[in-house]
Parts: structure tokens; C-alpha cells; sequence
């Protein structure tokens, strides 16, 4: 019989994970329980792999047995902390977020009852950074960028619709990737923005202009890269696969870079000009 050992006695129960990866793990699943939404979910992910990797390297497998003074060493170990990729130091805010995330994560296994006290619950946090005056794109940037893609080729038709619509609407680039084919409405001109920042649903009107490139490319450009049945997304690569942020991001900011304009934000850049 089926989870029972020679001898009819029911077969002993796996045991639960017990370790700092997998109680992240159930942290996660706690998070989604609790309808958090999955860009918070994903950001609370990205930081407890950071978390958990420098605690099992530096010998920390259980979070019982974790310090206030561990954590400490951790927060100057994200002080320290220098990019593979381009040797940049993490900004104060970043690293407040990551140790937010590792904070909420801390109280959760003390209410839990998993450890018998909270490490993190006086850690000191570094002072936040000031915001600065947010950058915007003057008028000329902004047609230099709208005229790189060529509409006359599939990919350059997405692509201009995708500048055209974060101008026109403000999205963020997770907005605009999430977009799903039915969420814009072309008899309304409206666009449904499903789950954006803090899980929030919103609908925004589509100016004249941005709709008749949405519209356009819908009838030329969109069928062609439609190679996946099941794919729903608004925006296809073109295997037919949703576009990811990541890949958004770093496509306006080669642009930005192609135009000779030196100014940070990427994407974010429209969101202010929308503004």
C-alpha cells in the first residue's frame, strides 16, 4: 500500500526543511498567501538569495543561530559589496531594501515561532539617500529617440509603439511587459494595467497618436511574431515569448546611448515626460 512500510505501520513523515534556504522558501509562499504582489514577491526573492548565499558561505545554515552581530556583517558586507559586472558599490537605497526584505524575513520566523527571538529587530539601518530632481527628456531628445526604430520593419513597428505607449501612458517597464493582449481596449482607446505598483489595477486612456501605432502594430507586427498559442502577452519577442524587463530596460538605454543623451533612468525617463 501506498505510504506504508513492509508490516502495515504507516511510513514516517519526511521531515521539514529546516535550513535558511528553505525557510526563505516558506517565507516566499507566506508573501503570496498574503496576496503581496509578484513584483514584491520577486524583489523579496532576488534579496533573501543574496542573503541566504553570503550566510551559507560564511557557515550560517541555521537562522537559529544567527546574531544581531552576523546581520551587522552582513550590512557592511552589502557596504562593500562591489558589482561583477561594472565595479559600482550598491546605492544606500538599494541596500535598504535588501535589508528591509531580511528584516521582514527575520520577524516572520519569530512569529512563527521558528527562531526564539528576533536578531533583526534593532539592527541600526543606514541613513535614507535624498531624492534628487528626477530627469526628464527634452522635447528634441524625445523625437531623436521616437525616430531610432524603423516602422517599416516588424521589429521596428513594436518598437516604436513600445516608445509611443510610455510616452502616451507612464507605464512602468514591468507594467509594459506584464500587458496582455486583451488589457487595451481600441474601440475605448483605454489600457488596463493589471497588478502595477503596490498590486494596484489601474485603466489609462491611449492618446490619438499612441493608438494608431497600437492599432498598427496589432494588424502588422503582432501576428507575425504570434508563434505560441498559450502566449497572451501585448509585446512578443520574436520567438513568440513575453519581452522581459530586463531585456526593456537595457534596449532604452542603448538608445538613449545611440542619441548621445547622457541621462540616467532608462525607461523611466518617459514616465516623467508623461508627467
Amino acid at each position: 500500500m501506498r505510504g506504508r512500510r513492509k508490516g502495515g505501520r504507516p511510513a514516517p513523515d519526511k521531515p521539514a526543511a529546516t535550513g535558511l534556504a528553505a525557510r526563505a522558501d516558506a517565507f516566499l509562499d507566506h508573501l503570496a498567501a498574503r496576496a503581496y504582489s509578484r513584483g514584491s514577491i520577486d524583489a523579496h526573492r532576488w534579496a533573501l538569495r543574496h542573503f541566504t548565499g553570503w550566510a551559507e558561505e560564511a557557515g550560517h545554515a541555521d537562522p537559529g543561530a544567527l546574531s544581531r552581530a552576523d546581520l551587522e556583517a552582513y550590512q557592511l558586507h552589502l557596504h562593500h559589496y562591489r558589482s561583477p559586472r561594472t565595479a559600482r558599490p550598491l546605492v544606500v537605497n538599494t541596500q535598504l531594501a535588501r535589508l528591509g526584505c531580511v528584516r521582514r524575513f527575520f520577524a516572520w520566523l519569530c512569529r512563527s515561532g521558528a527562531i526564539p527571538a528576533n536578531p533583526a529587530a534593532d539592527l541600526d539601518l543606514p541613513r535614507k539617500q535624498a531624492r534628487r530632481l528626477p530627469k526628464a527628456l527634452d522635447p528634441d531628445e524625445l523625437e531623436r529617440l521616437l525616430a531610432v526604430p524603423d516602422p517599416s520593419d516588424p521589429f521596428g513597428l513594436r518598437d516604436r509603439t513600445i516608445l509611443e505607449l510610455f510616452y502616451a501612458t507612464g507605464v512602468r517597464r514591468t507594467e509594459m511587459v506584464n500587458l496582455d493582449h486583451g488589457d487595451y481596449d481600441p474601440a475605448a482607446r483605454t489600457l488596463l494595467v493589471r497588478q502595477g505598483k503596490g498590486g494596484k489595477s489601474r485603466l489609462l486612456p491611449v492618446g490619438e497618436r499612441a493608438a494608431a501605432w497600437l492599432d498598427r502594430y496589432l494588424a502588422e507586427s503582432r501576428p507575425l511574431f504570434d508563434h505560441l498559442p498559450a502566449e497572451t502577452a501585448l509585446f512578443l519577442s520574436g520567438y513568440g515569448t513575453r519581452i522581459t524587463p530586463a531585456h526593456l530596460g537595457n534596449w532604452v538605454a542603448g538608445l538613449l546611448k545611440r542619441c548621445g543623451i547622457d541621462k540616467g533612468g532608462s525607461t523611466h525617463l518617459f514616465r516623467k515626460v508623461c508627467a
